[in-house]
């Protein structure tokens, strides 16, 4: 693990982005443990699908920057965002069903506001 190590005892030092390696590794092994996607599976789906991970967040859940934090291992995707995401990878044409319900609702928020 990255840190600031002493030579003359069992001491050490890591800063935020030190934990990061730990983290990101510890929330890899709950994936496997969970039997949720890994970052690199969500990432490769996402890539398939032809989305941004902007517009990934906002059609599948979670918001814009979810999608950054679920490919680096800094978060561990929802069972439902992981099972919808394994769903798109096998049927990649049920996403017109996402993108026309996000298209609806800003339709209806667009004459709502009129």
């Amino acid at each position: 693990m990255p840190g600031w190590y002493c030579d003359a005892s069992d001491d050490s030092i890591q800063t935020g982005e030190d934990m990061k390696v730990s983290d990101r590794a510890l929330n890899l092994l709950k994936a496997r443990v969970k039997g949720l996607l890994e970052p690199a599976d969500i990432k490769r789906i996402r890539k398939k699908l032809r989305l941004t991970q902007k517009v990934a967040g906002e059609l599948i859940g979670g918001g814009p920057r979810v999608f950054q934090k679920y490919e680096t291992g800094d978060l561990l995707p929802r069972r439902a965002v992981s099972s919808a995401l394994l769903l798109l990878d096998r049927e990649p044409p049920a996403l017109a069903a996402l993108s026309s319900r996000k298209k609806k609702k800003m339709e209806d928020a667009h004459h709502a506001a009129v």
